[in-house]
């Protein structure tokens, strides 16, 4: 029997298509982009020893070590020189940066311990120091929490002190102190993608196509009940120690993916399976100098007109015969996969595509595979049955019959005991009506 499917999409386990993995539970990450972390790490490596170059004076202008640097010093890094050393500044001219937390390194027997690992140390300890002084959240303000750590010549010389700083965003001046006040730096209407909040709603601003944001590129922070093209739903670390050497391209791609469907979870109460969402992750050169964050975002270059709300959606071979619905963020009628996931809709509402039936084929666990011919037309021949029933007319006479098309297991799925099939109508324009009984 001749199929009337016009583009024939077989959804079984291990068919998988680029960038997202089916039957895993990750169905995410497309987008592959150095995260900006929310410490910045800048080392220094000085030969001064602790205390030099003060003139014997804490008076603005001296030029300082970290030892000698206290919580609230309003201070300017030394121009072409290591960032172990500072000039005090007076708080109410302008400066660019204000101290708001001394670490000392106390694990090992005192020897420089590497880069790597300060900065496995520092951890998030500067940017909670940062939100402490400011009495806010970084990320609500236009405020950004700094580290400097030593070098190995510095820390040889004594000055073995991590300084954490606040300092503006943009590196424009401070004229003011910033304690307690990070109220008063209220957070813009445009923030870096790497200053995004769980549940912001945004769009890429100057025009920039959603999928080439990277985690400098500006968003656009909008109402999540209007046209929006993305949703932040976590930032995290990956679990790897700061010494660890870049495991590769797939492996970094496949972690960021479980550690996205975890924090999917986490924000939305329901498992990631069959949703996609977008990533950003650490390239080689940022893993590098200690990058191990990650973004997550479900992302979309046609824009949402309403809230994610993944509890309005269901499994696509979940649906009833007869329930209508619209595609989710990313898929289109060529991506649509039975385990994938759709946002149900009543039929008067505006919707994309409607259930005509679905069900498992007549045939044995064990029988081979006998080709994806014979395979589809098992499977056309259960569709024009569902079809003529729930349409009034067999699909060969219907002008509906190019917008219906066909799900059908693969061979691979075939081989894993798929034996599921479905058919669906799939308009190019959204429909207020059903087609039950249309041609009656």
């Amino acid at each position: 029997m001749q199929a009337f499917a016009m583009n024939p999409v077989t959804p079984a386990p291990g068919d998988f298509k680029p960038g997202l993995a089916i039957g895993g539970g990750i169905l995410a990450g497309m987008l592959t982009v150095a995260v900006i972390s929310a410490i910045f790490l800048v080392g220094g490596d000085s030969g001064a020893s602790a205390g030099q170059d003060t003139g014997g004076s804490r008076q603005p202008g001296a030029i300082v070590t970290a030892s000698d640097l206290a919580i609230g010093d309003c201070v300017n890094p030394r121009t072409g020189s290591s960032a172990s050393q500072w000039q005090l500044a007076d708080c109410t001219t302008p400066h660019q940066a204000q101290v708001s937390e001394i670490l000392a390194f106390s694990d090992g027997d005192g020897a420089f311990p590497g880069e790597a690992a300060l900065i496995d140390w520092l951890g998030d300890r500067c940017t909670a120091a940062g939100e402490a002084y400011l009495d806010s959240p970084v990320l609500d303000t236009t405020l950004a929490a700094r580290s400097s750590t030593p070098g190995a010549a510095a820390w040889a010389a004594g000055s073995t002190e991590t300084v954490c700083s606040v300092q503006q965003l943009d590196a424009s001046p401070l004229d003011r102190s910033v304690e307690g006040a990070g109220s008063d730096f209220p957070r813009p209407d445009a923030v870096p993608v790497s200053r995004l909040k769980v549940g912001d709603c945004f769009v890429p601003d100057d025009g920039v196509n959603a999928y080439d944001l990277n985690s400098n590129s500006l968003a656009l922070l909008v109402p999540c009940d209007g046209e929006h093209n993305g949703v932040f739903f976590g930032r995290a670390n990956l679990d790897f120690a700061a010494d660890d050497p870049f495991p590769g391209q797939d492996q970094v791609g496949t972690a960021t993916s479980d550690l996205c469907a975890s924090l999917f979870q986490e924000a939305y109460d329901v498992e990631a399976e069959g949703f996609n969402y977008r990533y950003w992750r650490p390239n080689e050169t940022s893993w590098d100098r200690g990058d191990r964050g990650v973004l997550c975002a479900v992302l979309d270059a046609v824009p949402l007109t309403s809230e994610f709300d993944p509890s309005q959606h269901a499994r696509f071979f979940d649906l009833a015969t007869g329930e209508c619905f619209n595609l989710g963020p990313e898929e289109t009628s060529e991506s649509l996969r039975l385990d994938d996931q759709v946002r149900v809709t009543q039929c008067p509402e505006a919707h994309l595509g409607q259930m005509i039936g679905s069900g498992n084929l007549d045939v044995g666990a064990g029988e081979s595979f006998q080709g994806e011919e014979a395979v589809l037309e098992l499977a056309a021949a259960e569709c024009e049955a569902l079809f003529t029933d729930f349409v009034g007319i067999s699909p060969f006479e219907s002008e509906f019959r190019l917008s219906s098309p066909i799900w059908y297991p693969n061979e691979q799925g075939w081989n894993d005991g798929d034996r599921r099939f479905a058919c669906a109508y799939l308009a190019s324009e959204p429909r207020t009506d059903s087609l039950e009984g249309a041609a009656r």
